[in-house]
C-alpha cells in the first residue's frame, strides 16, 4: 500500500514537471517569436493581414483624394 502511494506521488510529480516545462517552453518560444517579429525577421499571419489592410487604406485615401481634386 505504501509502495503504491509512493508510485502515485512519483507519477503526479512527473506530470507537474512536464506541465511546468511545457508552459515555460511555450512562453520562451512566444518571447523569441515576438523579438523576431519586432526586428522584422518573421511575419505572422496577423501581421500580413494588418499590412494588407494598411496598404488598402492608403490606396483608398489616395483614391478619395484624387476624386476630390477631379471634382474641383
Amino acid at each position: 500500500m505504501v509502495k503504491q502511494r509512493k508510485h502515485e506521488d512519483y507519477i503526479q510529480m512527473r506530470r507537474v514537471m512536464f506541465i511546468h516545462a511545457s508552459l515555460r517552453l511555450r512562453n520562451l518560444k512566444n518571447k523569441l517569436e515576438n523579438k523576431m517579429e519586432g526586428i522584422g525577421l518573421k511575419r505572422t499571419p496577423m501581421g500580413i493581414v494588418l499590412d494588407a489592410l494598411e496598404q488598402q487604406e492608403e490606396s483608398i485615401g489616395k483614391l478619395t483624394e484624387y476624386i476630390s481634386k477631379v471634382k474641383e
